[in-house]
């Protein structure tokens, strides 16, 4: 196993390796426990560890006799979680560096050392004794065994549902969109249909067919995003990420077979399909997908490494390490049924499919929304709502935004609702009654609400010129004052990483939906995200990642 003191401040440390060094390193229990990658029941086991750890410091103090050394834990099992196509490994070692960058794992240059970080106590260490790495606390209390990472698998499963295949080619959303292949041969004639034909893309990894299958109001939100996204590629002559997206597709086989499904009106031209019955098995070459894989991370592991102080010798040792273990948690060939699915989730696996158009698509949206109200304890079908709310027009984007935040202001969920875009308005429309139309009360006052827009492209690209928020402060553009005169102006475009990265051409957009224009949230994130992929996008190929970050 690597240094552990390197692999804990690796984001993309693996929830096994993370077991690993709780088993061989128990005095390290609070770095684990802080880890992005910490599952809930290692950070449970690390809490008791601290706890402790803290009590046996005092009766360490008051007794300088050496006690006999605690029994080591058992090392706990590495999780035999299988693999989502598009991660063909851990879904979270190795990751595809992705905007913004990661400052707290990236390039601090204050932060070369691992030895004694500010966030580990120095539990057992003796009067003048520092208690630095390696050092075995000197209590007498077992640690007990780190709990094994949970052997789920049902990540598989809902990632082909929810269209997570699709991340094996992101790139060719952008391209589908600009093709105008939305909306089109994805269609399906019926609820069922849609949901076969989001499978049987997957198992051929179509990635334009498993697009096609999704809902095009939600599918084109983030086209402009993945396309900037395909085009990072490490230094000099390094592949794009596209083109070993695509290798990496060809190196995995996915087989869908003997499904079967049943259907439930949820609303109007909104159903929910079950699947009562199927098995999924992924297979490929081991040492080629994690070949593909390495190289779609190498580089900016490398440039991690080379902040962090290493070798270049270390460097290389560390990766060829890092693959070893890819291969080894791969475990091809993986299979699931849906028996497997309802042993794990206590449930059967359900996608919802909506009509758009006059065609049938899949809802990632929905069906997230659907699974969380199907595991609430209000689950029933009669508390949702009957249909898709009819949107309010508005004669253009800013009025738009007045509209909504008036709506807002009434506190009155359909209000609300109906001010949305074709996305939200239909999660709101169905699954909004459950909370009630009276969220409680008036919602916040809001004066001047003063906006202006543009149409580029087809949106509605709307500018806050001053958006007073009762009890709370001003906003312009991209700045904030508090009320009351306390504090100072406060922008965004202020800060060099954000300014870098084109902050100051975000704006909240709007869409034109039958004659009228509404808000759009998720139309604002993707059209966020895509600005800033595309300038990360830039430094990253440059190799100005230091540059990006600098002052951060």
């Amino acid at each position: 196993m690597n240094d552990p003191r390197i692999l804990l401040n690796d984001p993309n440390t693996t929830a096994a390796q993370l077991a690993e060094i709780a088993g061989s390193h128990p005095e390290l229990a609070a770095q684990i426990a802080q880890h992005p990658n910490c599952y809930p029941a290692l950070r449970d086991w690390a809490g008791q560890q601290v706890a402790r750890m803290q009590a046996a410091a005092p009766q360490q103090a008051a007794a300088p006799q050496q006690p006999a050394a605690p029994a080591q834990p058992t090392a706990p099992a590495r999780p035999a979680q299988p693999v989502v196509p598009g991660q063909t490994a851990q879904p979270t070692y190795p990751q595809q560096p992705a905007a913004p960058a990661q400052p707290q794992y990236q390039g601090q240059p204050a932060q070369p050392q691992y030895g004694a970080q500010p966030t580990q106590p120095q539990f057992a260490g003796q009067p003048g004794q520092p208690g630095g790495y390696g050092q075995q606390p000197g209590y007498t209390q077992g640690y007990g065994s780190a709990p094994a990472a949970p052997k789920k698998k049902t990540g598989l499963i809902v990632g082909i549902a929810a269209g997570a295949v699709l991340v094996i080619g992101g790139g060719t959303i952008g391209a589908v969109a600009l093709s105008g292949g939305f909306g089109g041969a994805g269609g399906a004639g019926s609820p069922q249909a849609a949901v076969t034909n989001l499978f049987d893309s997957a198992k051929s990894a179509d990635v334009m067919g498993s697009i096609g299958a999704i809902a095009p109001s939600e599918a084109e939100l983030f086209a402009d995003t993945f396309a900037e996204l395909s085009k990072i590629k490490g230094e000099g002559d390094a592949r794009s990420y596209d083109e070993i997206m695509k290798d990496l597709q060809g190196a995995m086989q996915i087989d869908i077979a003997d499904v079967e499904m049943t259907e439930d009106e949820i609303a109007e031209e909104i159903v929910r399909v079950t699947l009562t019955e199927w098995t999924v098995t992924i297979d490929g070459d081991e040492e080629k997908v994690a070949d593909l894989m390495m190289e779609l991370t190498e580089s900016s592991m490398r440039g991690q490494y080379e902040n962090f102080g290493y070798t270049e010798s270390e460097i290389d040792e560390m990766i060829e390490s890092q693959r070893a273990e890819v291969i080894e948690e791969m475990d091809f060939p993986q299979t699931m049924t849906a028996a497997d699915f309802r042993d794990e989730s206590g449930s059967d696996l359900s996608v919802v499919s909506v009509k758009e158009d006059g065609q049938w698509y899949v809802s990632a949206l929905m069906t997230m929304a659907d699974v969380g109200f199907q595991q609430s304890p209000d689950w029933d079908d009669s508390k949702l709502g009957e249909k898709v709310l009819e949107p309010t027009k508005y004669d253009s984007p800013e009025a738009a935004a007045v509209g909504l935040t008036d709506a807002i202001a009434s506190a009155d969920l359909t209000e609300i609702t109906k001010s949305l875009s074709l996305p939200e308005r239909r999660v709101l429309s169905i699954y909004g009654p459950i909370i009630g139309d009276d969220l409680g009360g008036s919602g916040p006052s809001f004066d001047p609400t003063d906006f202006s827009s543009e149409v580029v492209d087809g949106k509605g690209r709307i500018t806050i010129d001053e958006l007073g928020i009762g009890g709370v402060g001003t906003i312009e553009g991209l700045c904030f004052t508090a009320e009351g005169g306390y504090g100072e102006k406060m922008c965004l475009d202020d800060i060099p990483v954000l300014e870098k990265l084109g902050i100051a051409d975000i704006d909240l957009i709007a869409v034109e939906e039958q004659g009228g224009w509404l808000v759009a949230p998720l139309g604002t994130i993707g059209d966020a995200t895509s600005i800033i992929a595309k300038n990360f996008v830039e430094y990253y190929n440059e190799g100005r990642m230091d540059e990006l970050t600098e002052g951060f």
